[in-house]
């Protein structure tokens, strides 16, 4: 009678030769059926076409842009990026501080450069330091 190791040994070959067997077997060769439709063109105005739909905004830069804001998304040093929303009267506020209702505040110099989001070509500011005086 065979031992139990001289079982699985057995077993074992058999598996592997199966694997060698199956791995160096060729594929059976399909061939392609080639059809060809010929759809006529439609003529389309730039006015029918429906503008592209580019994902879910954030909500607070649509809270910016709502108040009158422009959205400028700024990079730290440590790469991280947040956005802070720039009104004309020069008050900068963090986007999501905004949102949340927790203020801004005046004149705030910019500490990162910028990039801003509404240009269709991506430019980056310099920083710049600011100062402004309060008179009473």
């Amino acid at each position: 009678m065979i031992s139990r190791t001289g079982i699985f040994v057995l077993l074992g070959a058999c598996v592997i030769a199966g694997m060698l067997i199956a791995g160096c077997t060729q594929p059976q060769t399909t061939t392609a059926v080639t059809t060809t439709t010929t759809v006529a063109p439609v003529a389309t105005s730039a006015a029918e076409t429906p503008a592209a739909v580019t994902g879910i905004a954030n909500p607070a830069s649509v809270n910016c842009g709502t108040l009158g804001g422009q959205t400028e998304i700024k990079t730290a040093t440590d790469g991280g990026q947040y956005g802070m929303c720039t009104f004309t009267n020069g008050t900068t506020c963090e986007e999501w501080a905004l949102f949340r209702g927790e203020g801004c505040k005046p004149y705030t110099a910019p500490t990162a450069t910028a990039t801003t989001a509404a240009a269709t070509n991506v430019t980056t500011e310099t920083t710049a330091t600011v100062t402004a005086t309060a008179s009473e």
